[in-house]
C-alpha cells in the first residue's frame, strides 16, 4: 500500500520547492549594462624622426628660405615633424614622389621610405579665418582624397592598356612582316601610331592629376 503524505512532510516540500525558486533567482545573470564603444584613434608612429637626414638639396633650401646651417636645420625639421601633418603624396622638384607634411604654414617633403627629407620650403603669410579653418581643411582634404582615387584608376586603366596594346601591337608588327600589300602595311602602321598616341594621352592624364594633387597638397599647408 501507497502510504499517504502528512500534511507535516507536505509542508516541508513546499518550503525546499519556495527555496529552490529563490536560489533560481538568484543565479539569474545580471542585466548587462551597455558597453561604450570608443573608437581606436590611428595615431601615426614618427619613430624614424629621429633618424631621419637631410639631403644636399634639403639644406640648400633650408639655408635659402630659413636661413638655417646644417646643424640648426636638421634639428629644427626634425622637431617640427614631430608635430606635423601628413598632408599625403606629392613629387618634389626633382620629379620623385615623397611626403608632404605641413604645420604653421612650413612645408617639409619626406622621401617614401621617410629616410630623407627631400627639401622644405615656406607657403606664404596667409590669414585664415579662424570660424571657416576646419572647414577649409576638410574641403582640402577631400579634395585631395577625390584626387588619389582618380589617380589609382588612372593607373590601373594604364596598366591593363599597356597589356592589351602589346598584344595588339605584336600582331600588327607581325601582319606587317608577312602581308606584301602595301595598303595593309599602311592601316597596321597607322594602327601602331594611334596605340602609341593613346598610351601617352593616358600617361599625360596621370601627370596632370599628380599636378593638380601637388596644388591642392600646397594649398592646404597655408591654412593647417
Amino acid at each position: 500500500m501507497k502510504r499517504r503524505i502528512t500534511n507535516k512532510e507536505l509542508d516541508e516540500l513546499k518550503n525546499i520547492e519556495n527555496l529552490l525558486g529563490e536560489l533560481k533567482k538568484e543565479k539569474q545573470p545580471e542585466q548587462c549594462k551597455q558597453e561604450i564603444h570608443i573608437p581606436e584613434v590611428k595615431v601615426e608612429k614618427k619613430h624614424w624622426i629621429d633618424e631621419i637626414v637631410m639631403t644636399k638639396h634639403a639644406n640648400q633650401r633650408a639655408s635659402e628660405r630659413f636661413q638655417f646651417n646644417k646643424e640648426k636645420a636638421i634639428e629644427y625639421f626634425r622637431e617640427q615633424l614631430k608635430k606635423a601633418t601628413r598632408i599625403g603624396k606629392v613629387v618634389d622638384e626633382g620629379g620623385n614622389e615623397g611626403y608632404l607634411y605641413g604645420i604653421d604654414q612650413i612645408a617639409i617633403i619626406v622621401s617614401i621610405d621617410l629616410k630623407e627629407i627631400k627639401t622644405v620650403y615656406r607657403k606664404g603669410s596667409v590669414s585664415v579665418y579662424e570660424p571657416i579653418r576646419n572647414t577649409l581643411c576638410e574641403l582640402h582634404k577631400k579634395e585631395l582624397r577625390k584626387l588619389e582615387r582618380k589617380e589609382q584608376t588612372c593607373l590601373k586603366r594604364l596598366t591593363v592598356y599597356k597589356y592589351e596594346s602589346a598584344i595588339e601591337k605584336s600582331e600588327l608588327e607581325y601582319r606587317i612582316y608577312k602581308t606584301k600589300s602595301p595598303s595593309i602595311k599602311m592601316v597596321c602602321k597607322a594602327r601602331i601610331k594611334a596605340l602609341d598616341e593613346r598610351l601617352v594621352e593616358l600617361e599625360n592624364e596621370i601627370d596632370q592629376i599628380k599636378k593638380n594633387r601637388n596644388l591642392v597638397a600646397k594649398s592646404l599647408v597655408s591654412v593647417i
